[in-house]
């Protein structure tokens, strides 16, 4: 999802969330970032907390460090 201001991102988290869970009814088990600010803000940290979802966090700009979402981005 392309978010027009960072500030956003927790709102639109808030909303993907309940969107997977009511939909495919899965649970999101792990939240990967790259450390960006609008990540790490304690609403973040207690959502996760509260959801049971593990934080893991890769270093920005550093594509080869962060294989997962570099295979997902492969454009074909």
């Amino acid at each position: 999802m392309l978010l027009k201001e960072k500030s956003k991102a927790f709102k639109h988290l808030k909303k993907f969330k309940a969107q997977v869970e009511n939909e495919k009814y899965l649970k999101i088990k792990v939240l990967r970032s790259n450390r960006g600010r609008e990540y790490i803000s304690r609403q973040f940290e207690e959502l996760c907390e509260e959801h049971g979802i593990k934080r893991q966090y890769y270093v920005a700009r550093t594509p080869q460090k962060n294989g997962v979402v570099e295979r997902k981005n492969i454009k074909i």
